[in-house]
């Protein structure tokens, strides 16, 4: 019998008082909403995405409902129910309520792609403040705290200060839009076999390259077998999705065909990357490859000029680089969707939040990148700043761990560096609430999840302190260089409080800041116990969660960030990841997610809240900001533009 097993409710508010949110319970900025429900069929084409669509309306005083739909969708074995109500809850102020039921055969199921939707929410920001117009029309200056460090899809260019570069230069064959459900951009339509592990691709044939070069399967083909040889540790969504022992082949020019040996469920999410899911023009980068590395590339060996160039299809190309100081994005008018809004956008270093500030209420610059808690708070109603609370996403703020370092092989010290963490003082004082205590590795909704208070590590001092002693070893215990990256200021006040309380216990650290490139390469290259690290890669686990980073294969590989593996977890995502059972998939994935929350895999801190601080002579069309994708840089989608 059909059972109903999950509901998601997405609350989309228009025009509505403070005290009113916050008693529906939401406690971000007023919005216009319109909701838009989408699920992708199993194999398809742009015109197989079922959509609802809602908008609001107010009527002014009348507590009555305005508007209500349903859509069905879905095969016979798992149905996707959306409704949608709209009612006002007070004069002129109207809320949107979306609930979503997902109906299967099966009574242990559980609604793993519905309910990857939870928190998406649609904004549109329209009107600025009367008069207020930019001094550089076209052109828009973000503030950025550190300089490239690579811009090489296949290397650590997803990973660094090269990552919004990338989003805007270089295409994929699927793209994020409003929700988690890959949407098709350079394909036209999609085929999967019945036992998932065959894909064949459709692409358009009107792209073309910057160079004048046309886009072509056999450049899709070179991209992505480039990057599965480099072997970079930032193509985990590629490593998770597809694997690194797939077949992938062009069958003419516009006709791509990937076969993978597992269960290929989730091929599209992978190729949805923002970064590594890019096209590149194999015509222009493989002479240079051949003229600089005549063995070739391989892992940590790549071409130097894609460190500081671009070779793509997207909408902007890399303008003027000054290095140390800036480097811009210069619009391509011949874009194959139409040329953006903006002419130029320009990445300006300024690693001094204060200083960016200053320059930001100055007008000097429009846009501040990852700004302190503390100085948003102090910005919020600062005449002619835009700020915006977003809420949580599936990024993550957390301790990588290097399980082949002697010392860290110890799950007692482990588990007493988890129990030593004052979290709520973190998410609280520090990120003063611009974010989520983690509970694992996968967000609420998504495949793997448990609840929080399943979560086996909670600050408890006196605990830690004890299994310090336990460990045996000489306190106190020194794990040495702990890095942070510029790209985020605020982790020198988070290694600042976890230093003193991991000193209270008996466990000694050095934060340091590095460049991220130097940090992940010492990381790799095993010199570091430790490393605070923020990563979104679990975006795919609506069907798989992370097996690269906690697998025997994921270290054989060379593709293992934390040289974790554990027979039960290993076991466990092997059947999850041979299997087209989604009730199955989640209760081995679950399984796995516990035990490397139990065995300390890494200490996860919070879930990240990215928050948008601008200028309100800039507009935009929509944003998709608090889905658990952050997409907010993709200057196209997004229509950013000046007034």
């Amino acid at each position: 019998m059909l059972t109903y097993l999950n509901y998601v409710k997405v609350y989309i508010l228009e025009n509505i008082s403070k005290e009113r949110r916050a008693y529906l319970g939401y406690a971000g900025s007023a919005i216009v909403g319109v909701i838009i429900g989408r699920v992708i069929l199993p194999g398809g084409s742009a015109d197989a995405v079922t959509q609802t669509v809602t908008q609001t309306q107010a009527v002014e005083g009348e507590a009555q409902t305005l508007t209500k739909t349903k859509t069905v969708e879905g095969s016979a074995k798992t149905v996707v129910e959306t409704a949608v109500e709209t009612k006002t809850v007070g004069a002129g102020e109207t809320a949107t309520i979306t609930e979503r039921a997902t109906v299967t055969e099966k009574e242990t199921a559980v609604s793993t792609v519905d309910r990857t939707v939870t928190n998406l929410q649609t904004v549109t920001k329209e009107a600025s403040a009367a008069g207020a117009t930019s001094p550089r029309p076209g052109h828009l200056i973000m503030q950025y705290p550190g300089f490239i460090s690579s811009l090489d899809p296949a290397g650590a260019g997803g990973w660094t200060f090269g990552a919004e570069t990338l989003m805007n230069c270089y295409d994929g064959l699927f793209h994020y839009q409003q929700g988690l459900t890959p949407q098709p951009k350079l394909v036209t339509s999609w085929e999967r076999s019945e036992d998932t592990k065959t894909w064949t691709f459709k692409l358009r044939n009107d792209v073309k390259f910057h160079s004048g070069n046309q886009l072509t399967a056999h450049d899709v083909v070179w991209s992505l077998k480039r990057g599965l040889k480099v072997k970079h540790p930032s193509w985990t969504a590629i490593f998770q999705t597809i694997g690194s022992d797939a077949s992938i082949e062009a069958l003419d020019d516009y006709t791509l065909q990937i076969k993978v040996t597992g269960a290929g469920l989730a091929v599209h999410y992978g190729l949805a990357n923002p970064t590594v899911g890019s096209v590149l023009d194999s015509k222009v980068i493989q002479p240079k490859i051949d003229a600089e590395l005549p063995e070739g590339e391989g892992p940590g060996v790549t071409v130097q000029w894609l460190s500081r160039n671009t070779a793509g299809s997207g909408p902007f190309k890399v303008g003027n680089v000054q290095e140390g100081v800036q480097w811009s994005l210069e619009r391509w008018d011949d874009y194959w969707r139409g040329p953006a809004k903006l002419e130029k956008f320009t990445f300006k270093i300024i690693e001094e939040p204060v200083t960016a500030v200053n320059l930001l209420k100055s007008g000097e610059i429009d846009y501040i990148w990852r700004l302190m808690p503390d100085l948003i708070e102090d910005l919020k109603g600062e005449p002619g700043i835009f700020t915006h609370n977003p809420g949580p996403t599936a990024a993550h703020i957390y301790f990588a761990i290097d399980h082949s370092r002697e010392l860290m092989k110890s799950k007692t010290l482990r588990q007493a560096m988890a129990y030593g963490v004052p979290y709520s003082e973190i998410v609280n004082d520090v990120m003063r609430g611009y974010g989520v205590k983690s509970t694992g590795w996968s967000i609420p909704g998504q495949v793997g999840w448990f609840p929080g208070e399943e979560f086996p590590y909670k600050y408890d001092p006196d605990k830690a302190r004890a299994l310090v002693q336990e460990t045996g070893l000489s306190t106190p215990i020194d794990l040495g260089v702990c890095s942070w990256a510029s790209f985020l200021p605020v982790w020198e006040q988070m290694s600042a409080v976890v230093k003193a309380r991991w000193e209270a216990i008996g466990i000694t650290m050095q934060p340091q800041v590095m460049d991220d490139a130097v940090r992940y390469g010492g990381f790799f290259d095993h010199k570091y116990n430790i490393n605070w690290t923020s990563s979104l890669w679990n975006i795919a686990s609506p069907y798989t969660n992370l097996p690269p980073h906690f697998t025997q294969k994921g270290i054989d590989d060379g593709v293992s960030l934390f040289q974790f593996a554990h027979p039960t977890s290993d076991a466990a995502f092997a059947i999850a990841g041979d299997t087209t059972d989604l009730a199955l998939r989640n209760v081995e994935i679950t399984k796995a997610m516990r035990v490397l929350a139990d065995e300390v895999s890494g200490v996860m801190v919070y879930w990240q809240v990215f928050p948008l601080v601008l200028r309100d002579w800039i507009e935009f069309d929509y944003i998709n900001y608090q889905a658990p994708v952050p997409l907010w840089n993709m200057l196209w989608d997004f229509g950013f533009r000046t007034k």
